[in-house]
């Protein structure tokens, strides 16, 4: 087994490879046969948890509460960002990693008022979300990118 670490590029920084550099690598043996377990298991380590603590003060949520919860059995949230051009609009971009047709059920801790698919430039496209309440619902095909932006 090798490991090469050269950075071959040369430009802004003409040498790339003077000075200190930190790395990290892991091997790991993996009974996991989901590329969507595989995905998460590599994002927990090239992304640890990070959190910002804050004072004591009063709210409405429940302890336990988050504020969006993803379920589905093969797809990827990719980006969560705040939409170029709609003032309370949410970007999510999901992708489809196993293969197969997917429902995607998303929970919020608030209730959203509009859901809709986008292209690459935030502008709506057609397709059918669906809103229950706090709740929002929608297909994915297999192997597909898909952006939605929601609305509270």
């Amino acid at each position: 087994m090798s490991l090469t670490l050269l950075r071959s590029s040369y430009d802004p920084d003409p040498y790339p490879d003077s000075g200190l550099h930190n790395f990290s690598f892991a091997l790991v043996i993996t009974g996991i046969s989901s590329n969507k377990q595989l995905i998460k298991t590599a994002n927990m380590y090239n992304h640890p948890l990070q959190y910002i603590s804050g004072k004591q003060h009063k709210g409405d949520l429940d302890l336990t509460c988050g504020f969006i919860s993803v379920k589905s059995d093969s797809t990827i949230v990719s980006a969560m960002k705040m939409a170029e051009d709609l003032e309370k609009g949410l970007v999510l971009r999901f992708y489809e990693v196993e293969g197969s047709d997917s429902a995607v059920h998303i929970e919020f801790a608030k209730t959203p008022i509009n859901a809709c698919f986008v292209d690459i430039h935030e502008k709506p496209i057609a397709g059918e979300i669906e809103l229950n309440g706090k709740e929002v619902k929608f297909n994915i095909k297999a192997y597909n990118i898909e952006s939605i932006v929601i609305e509270f």
